[in-house]
């Protein structure tokens, strides 16, 4: 499973280092509950791997396309806000 390392920054649309991880105890059990999916999942034997790195300074989180792609047992899934069914 490739996993964009944005996922690693910013889970709901929110930087999880900042303030509001400290301040939100929601937020922060969600980011908590992301990273122990992760490691649920490589411990189940999924291979999990992160790509697409930020860069110095995180300068690329501004080239991403928030693209979405799931293939799974021979079928694909493509999402997001731009996809729109004829």
């Amino acid at each position: 499973m490739l996993v964009d390392h944005y996922t690693r920054y910013v889970v709901s649309d929110r930087f999880v280092f900042s303030p509001a991880y400290l301040l939100d105890p929601d937020f922060r059990a969600e980011v908590q509950a992301t990273h122990a999916m992760f490691r649920g999942l490589a411990e189940a034997g999924v291979g999990v791997r992160a790509t697409n790195p930020p860069g110095f300074l995180l300068a690329g989180f501004a080239f991403r396309n928030h693209k979405k792609l799931l293939v799974a047992d021979d079928a694909v899934y493509v999402g997001g806000g731009q996809f729109q069914r004829p």
